[in-house]
């Protein structure tokens, strides 16, 4: 026990000592990062008070997605971004909006927020393509 404490705590002086070399402006490149919250697109605590009813507080996220409509938004969202120019982008609430017939039908995609955000990113001539870790299972 003595033996790693007294390992730990030469390896922390060596850390604590050991000289790390200043950077200069010169030797780093700037990287502009913008953040942006593009709304799920509805209320969910106004949902979640209308719960157990869940049709009705099913109707209701679909509503307001519908009046929120994120197709006159995302040209918006997207010159601001082409305005700014940032290097990065991170995006919450980038919302994928799907529709069942019954309970047997397989799932639609109706609304893609950040595919939209993409296009719209796209016709301003300066597009953003989507980051993703290649190691991740997550296809979205």
């Amino acid at each position: 026990m003595r033996r790693k404490f007294a390992h730990f705590l030469l390896v922390l002086a060596f850390l604590t000592l050991s000289p790390i070399p200043p950077v200069t402006a010169s030797d780093s490149q700037q990287v502009t990062v913008m953040s942006r919250n593009i709304y799920l697109g509805a209320d969910v605590g106004v949902a979640m008070k209308l719960l157990p009813n869940f049709p009705a507080a099913a109707q209701f996220m679909w509503d307001q997605v519908r009046a929120t409509d994120f197709s006159k938004r995302a040209p918006k969202l997207a010159a601001e971004l082409a305005y700014a120019k940032p290097d990065v982008v991170g995006i919450q609430e980038a919302t994928i909006w799907y529709c069942k017939k019954d309970l047997w039908s397989g799932k639609v995609e109706v609304f893609n927020f950040l595919n939209q955000l993409t296009a719209e990113t796209k016709k301003t001539g300066i597009g953003y393509s989507i980051a993703r870790d290649p190691s991740s299972t997550n296809t979205r």
